[in-house]
């Protein structure tokens, strides 16, 4: 009973050993075909050993799951760019349509102002005047220019 390392075998426990400790020396392993024409014979040295040992343990393959997952993620995000392009030359010309707009609004509002002082008008309460430019709600993301009023001739 020396064999063993405290007293009888325990169900279940392998008492052969780890077959893939470096410290053993090289692994010989031996492949034949069922018929027995066709053989190989594979040696592994203590380091690849090592490294097989390495390639079968939890940690190994808990990174390559890891690794798998951010390559998706990747390959997710990356599959997204051509749609999010197409939004953004949509959003780009509706900006330029919004801006256009705006610089027609003004110049409308600048001839406006300029025939009500034509024609000795006073402005109305709460209508904007030639000084104050009009405002821009919070969200437009546009550089609003003061108008200056032309001088009658």
């Amino acid at each position: 009973m020396k064999f063993f390392d405290k007293g009888t075998p325990r169900q279940g426990v392998n008492w052969h050993g780890n077959i893939l400790t470096p410290h053993q020396g090289r692994m010989v392993i031996q492949v034949n075909r069922e018929e027995g024409l066709a053989s190989r014979t594979i040696v592994l040295s203590p380091r690849q050993v090592r490294l097989l040992r390495l390639a079968r343990s939890r940690a190994a393959k808990l990174l390559g799951l890891l690794i798998l997952l951010v390559t998706g993620v990747t390959i997710w995000q990356a599959a997204r760019v051509p749609g999010l392009e197409r939004e953004v030359v949509r959003m780009e010309g509706g900006t330029a349509r919004l801006d256009s707009l705006e610089r027609a609004l003004n110049s409308l509002q600048r001839r406006y102002t300029q025939m009500q002082t034509m024609l000795g008008a006073r402005p109305r309460p709460g209508a904007p005047s030639a000084s104050t430019p009009p405002s821009t709600p919070p969200s437009a993301s546009v550089l609003v220019t003061p108008v200056t009023p032309v001088a009658p001739r």
